[in-house]
């Protein structure tokens, strides 16, 4: 069974980088820049959906296929915030953190 702390973690890590999502994303929509917020949404909206599992995960007894599903959503959203638009937003710790955990996930199915 995986850990709350874990979670909590995990949780907590993708908050800050939410927050950091929807801060550009509002200073796109305000400067004009659209082309630039469209994949910021579409990140934003990839954070959130994290999220949503993770209170899944928190407040229902944790199944390998929620684990395994969050794990790959967590890889594939590794991929996006390293895209040339919002890798900038980030430290390399907090998506080192995020590979971290999805590994870790993925062991755990």
């Amino acid at each position: 069974m995986i850990q709350a702390e874990t979670l909590t973690s995990l949780e907590q890590v993708l908050k800050q980088m939410k927050y950091s999502l929807d801060s550009y994303y509002s200073f796109c929509i305000k400067e004009g820049y659209t082309l630039k917020a469209i994949p910021v949404r579409e990140n934003i909206e990839e954070v959130a959906f994290s999220l949503d599992m993770i209170e899944l995960l928190k407040d229902t007894e944790t199944s390998t296929y929620l684990l395994g599903r969050l794990s790959k959503q967590l890889k594939k959203l590794v991929k996006k915030l390293n895209s040339w638009e919002v890798r900038p937003l980030f430290t390399s710790e907090q998506l080192s953190k995020l590979t971290t955990y999805s590994t870790f996930l993925e062991n755990k199915e």
